[in-house]
C-alpha cells in the first residue's frame, strides 16, 4: 500500500493578499500625498530651495493629474 505525502502548501495567496493590501493603502493615500507634495513644493519655493522645490511641486501636480485622469477614465459617458 502506498502512502500519500501531503502537498506542500503554497504561500502565494498570502503574498498576493499582502501586495493587494499595500496597493490599496497607497491608492487611498494619493490625495494626502498630493497635498503634502504641493505644500512642500510651495514651502520650498518660499525658502528658495531651487530644484528640490520644483521636484516636490511637480510631483504634486503629477499626482493631481493622475487623480483627474482616473476620475475621467471611470466616468460614465453621458
Amino acid at each position: 500500500m502506498k502512502s500519500r505525502i501531503p502537498k506542500r502548501q503554497s504561500r502565494a495567496p498570502d503574498v498576493v493578499a499582502f501586495i493587494d493590501h499595500c496597493c490599496a493603502a497607497v491608492d487611498n493615500s494619493i490625495p494626502l500625498l498630493r497635498t503634502l507634495f504641493l505644500a512642500a513644493g510651495l514651502g520650498g519655493a518660499l525658502l528658495r530651495a531651487g530644484a528640490v522645490a520644483d521636484f516636490l511641486f511637480l510631483t504634486g501636480l503629477f499626482l493631481q493629474f493622475s487623480i483627474w485622469f482616473q476620475n475621467w477614465w471611470l466616468r460614465e459617458p453621458s
